[in-house]
């Protein structure tokens, strides 16, 4: 069971005839433009906000096309230009027309000696849904290339995506985009930072090769393309083959693992009963009910914020208002009570997704290792796993709050109920124009962080759950294995090459 999603994997690769590379970046990293510039046309679409919805994929072909797969309707063939329908955020936001592949297909030569190119959907904190497609695509390719930010340098996220590819064994080119945004120190002192920390987080010494579209820089992409990926383009087909061993070799090793383990329990765990079995199913299963409970909660509570923020804004600037000296229009600026306390809202609200989520990891951590015990399992999550998930949460600022009120005197003027409802007119629709695009973005943005975490927190959980349901259901009543079976298990690694 725990081995289907790789072996799935590998025998698609094996099926195709080209050699992959897959662009990976945080969002607005430049990974579209870049891949326009390497293939000389501007068939993906681009721009400053998260773009790329689904992962696409770009081969040679005598003509034009885009074929687009779904998960519930045949594949289509539609014209080039409707490409950005179905893989951008804004025309397919959060992937709602699950699509499930995006194919275009132009007559470019540097795509016909069988090699492909995959883009795909930004990751980080300002990513959207798109980014849980990028997580699971990345095993499938046969060369990652992790571009880096130049103006936002090395990021957690950036390292995470490297050591992905590092336990998925596919070899890693690391780029720093936007290089004509540096001059030559900088730029020099920028990528043996890059490099060194790389080294310290993975082991892996990786080139760093600093690239720009930018046609001032444009022989930065060009020396690149010529010196790294050309030679690579030449020799597809033998890579593409070394690429699939190297899968299926660590494919193997998690399989010998897993043998391993299972004499493991049985030699040195003490014999279980059903009851327990029954345990780590049922915890297992509330777990996987709290991951989605979890993500419920987090977006009605940030739906909830807009009107709080809302309700506390009307609240400060008429009760500032009515304190007020009498006479001219006066303003309430960041300095003031209505900066203070909606600030102080919005951080309440933050405050109790983020409570939320680490809630969340630290159930996730306690139930997996408490499952993990009662199987008597050595793979047990590190220390802290799932809360270092839970980084990079949108930070809040509003700028400078600025209200124009009347004068008390002047709505009083007016008569109290009259001039109420002038007042909260007024401050409405100064809120609507000037503050509440501002906290809707904010919590939209909120709304998607809180989604993909729990979402990365769900697909990790799942890898060793997957793991310990397997283990139980072999072992339904927490027997120790019988002679045949541990006869079979020592036949399988002697066929593997291993010593049992």
């Amino acid at each position: 069971v725990e081995f289907r999603g790789t072996i799935d994997a590998i025998l698609d690769r094996a099926e195709d005839r080209s050699f992959e590379i897959a662009v990976f970046g945080r969002v607005s990293s430049g990974k579209s433009s870049l891949l326009n510039a390497v293939i000389g046309t501007d068939v993906l679409p681009v721009g400053v906000t998260p773009v790329t919805a689904v992962p696409t994929r770009i081969i040679h072909g005598e003509k034009p096309s885009l074929t687009v797969s779904f998960a519930d309707a045949p594949a289509r063939t539609f014209g080039i230009q409707q490409l950005g329908e179905f893989a951008t955020e804004q025309h397919n936001p959060n992937n709602v027309k699950h699509v499930t592949r995006v194919t275009v297909t132009i007559p470019v030569s540097r795509l016909s000696q069988g090699v492909s190119f995959v883009d795909t959907p930004g990751l980080g904190s300002l990513a959207t849904g798109g980014a849980a497609e990028t997580l699971a695509y990345l095993p499938r390719c046969d060369l990652g290339v992790v571009l880096i930010d130049a103006g936002s340098t090395l990021t957690e996220e950036d390292v995470r995506t490297i050591r992905a590819l590092q336990e998925a064994a596919i070899p890693a080119h690391v780029l720093l985009s936007k290089a004509d945004l540096l001059d030559r120190p900088d730029c020099e002192k920028t990528l043996g930072y890059i490099r060194q920390h790389i080294v310290s987080e993975t082991g892996l010494d990786l080139p760093v090769h600093p690239v720009s579209v930018h046609p001032s820089h444009r022989k930065l992409l060009d020396r690149w393309f010529d010196e790294e990926i050309l030679p690579v383009m030449s020799h597809a087909q033998d890579l593409r083959a070394t690429s699939l061993q190297r899968k299926i070799g660590a494919l193997r090793e998690s399989l010998v693992y897993s043998l391993q383990n299972q004499i493991r329990r049985s030699r040195h765990a003490p014999a279980g009963n059903a009851e327990t079995t029954r345990d780590v199913e049922t915890r297992l299963r509330r777990a996987t009910g709290l991951i989605v409970e979890t993500g419920k909660a987090c977006r009605e509570k940030a739906n909830a914020m807009n009107g709080k923020v809302f309700e506390t804004w009307i609240a400060a600037a008429a009760g500032a208002t009515n304190e007020g000296p009498e006479g001219a229009d006066r303003k309430i600026s960041d300095k003031d009570v209505v900066r203070t306390v909606v600030l102080q809202t919005v951080q309440e609200g933050i405050k109790d997704i983020q409570d939320l989520v680490e809630t969340l990891a630290t159930s996730l951590q306690e139930e997996l290792v408490k499952s993990a015990s009662d199987l008597a399992i050595a793979d047990v999550p590190g220390d802290n796993e799932f809360l270092l998930l839970v980084r990079d949460m949108p930070s809040f600022d509003p700028g400078t709050i600025q209200v124009t009120v009347p004068p008390y005197a002047f709505t009083a003027m007016l008569g109290t109920h009259f001039g109420e409802k002038l007042l909260a007119r007024k401050i409405h629709r100064q809120f609507d124009e000037s503050f509440g695009s501002v906290i809707e973005g904010y919590f939209r943005i909120l709304r998607e962080w809180s989604s993909q975490v729990t979402y990365q927190m769900g697909r990790k959980f799942e890898t060793y759950a997957e793991r310990y349901r397997a283990q139980a259901v072999q072992s339904p009543q927490g027997q120790d294995l019988t002679t045949d079976e541990m006869k079979a298990i020592d036949e399988d690694l002697k066929v593997l090459g291993e010593n049992p």
